[in-house]
């Protein structure tokens, strides 16, 4: 029981932080392209 209860904690932590990193580029690149779009205007 235990094994299977940080098995599934470690499975969320991993999920979790590709999420994060997931949006934190998408923000970046959103902010990348703001400031792209700010320079041809």
């Amino acid at each position: 029981m235990a094994k299977e209860f940080l098995g599934n904690a470690y499975h969320h932590e991993i999920v979790l932080g590709s999420v994060t990193v997931f949006f934190r580029f998408r923000e970046d690149q959103n902010i990348l392209g703001d400031q792209w779009q700010k320079g041809i205007h």
